[in-house]
């Protein structure tokens, strides 16, 4: 198994059947400012559109993981899959069919070191 590079915080984005629209959700976060260190793990709810090769076939300026979440359906296990998966210490969820804005992962990192819950 190989171990993810460190970083401060995982973007994790459940997803089912995604194809047609997660490249977009990718680009956003590529698109982030203020080089916000962070990771991005797709959790793959059984998607039967070709979701994953997508994700794999994205050249992501980022770290980028599938992780297999088609045991159990629904969001919700798919995230907690994404969590147990997560190299950051900081978990940051959104959906596949979200756009962030460019400061997002910025912010999230900045609020939490704002507000210590050590």
């Amino acid at each position: 198994m190989t171990h993810p590079e460190p970083v401060a915080a995982s973007v994790i984005i459940p997803v089912y059947n995604g194809a047609n629209y997660i490249t977009q959700q990718l680009d956003a976060l590529a698109a982030q400012t203020g080089n916000p260190s962070f990771e991005v793990l797709i959790c793959d709810n059984g998607s039967t559109d070709g979701t994953r090769a997508v994700v794999e076939g994205y050249n992501a300026p980022y770290p980028l993981r599938v992780i297999d979440a088609s045991q159990r359906g629904g969001a919700s296990h798919a995230r907690n899959m994404g969590a147990v998966q997560a190299a950051g210490d900081i978990l940051i969820f959104c959906d596949g069919d979200d756009l962030v804005e460019p400061d997002w992962v910025a912010s999230h990192l900045y609020v939490q070191n704002l507000y210590s819950l050590s």
